[in-house]
């Protein structure tokens, strides 16, 4: 049997993707293993510097960051809609 060079090519590349896949598969999952170690560490010293700080006065400044950021979109929104009311008006 007489393969062509485009046949070649083809079953070629199959068999080298097959046998790439496995060492692929395994280098990923040592390196998300990897990775997600290095991630628990990170959070579990950031969790340990965090008993450093006094969290019930971080906690009100948060919560009057968090009012004052939702009273700026709803007046951000109050404008936009009273732009296209003026507008509405002025075209009419």
């Amino acid at each position: 049997m007489k393969l062509s060079r485009r046949e070649f090519l083809i079953t070629g590349s199959v068999l080298a993707a097959a046998a790439a896949l496995p060492s692929v598969y395994a280098l990923n999952k040592d390196n998300i293993e990897r990775r997600y170690q290095d991630i628990k560490a990170f959070a579990s010293e950031k969790m340990q510097n965090m008993d450093k700080y006094a969290l019930a006065a971080i906690v009100p400044s948060i919560m009057t960051m968090l009012l004052l950021t939702h009273a700026n979109e709803l007046l951000s929104a109050f404008v936009s809609l009273l732009i296209l009311l003026i507008s509405i008006l002025i075209i009419i």
